[in-house]
């Protein structure tokens, strides 16, 4: 059986800590997927990451629907 790495899931990756710990992480040897509220952010940082990376990300709101509380 083959050892697969660890991964990381980051939530609200924009310009400042979300993405810095994508590139700890990935720098780290983890998978990394990143959640963003927008395209743009996960978009430049699977760029950045490049495609020697294993990471992935995806356009997600996370934040909670303040109607439902």
């Amino acid at each position: 059986m083959t050892e697969q790495p660890d991964t990381a899931i980051v939530a609200g990756v924009g310009s400042g800590l979300g993405k810095a710990l994508c590139h700890r992480f990935a720098e780290a040897g983890y998978r990394v997927g990143a959640l963003a509220r927008g395209t743009g952010a996960s978009r430049d940082l699977a760029a950045e990451l490049g495609p020697d990376r294993s990471a992935w990300t995806q356009e997600m709101d996370i934040r909670p629907d303040v109607e439902s509380f």
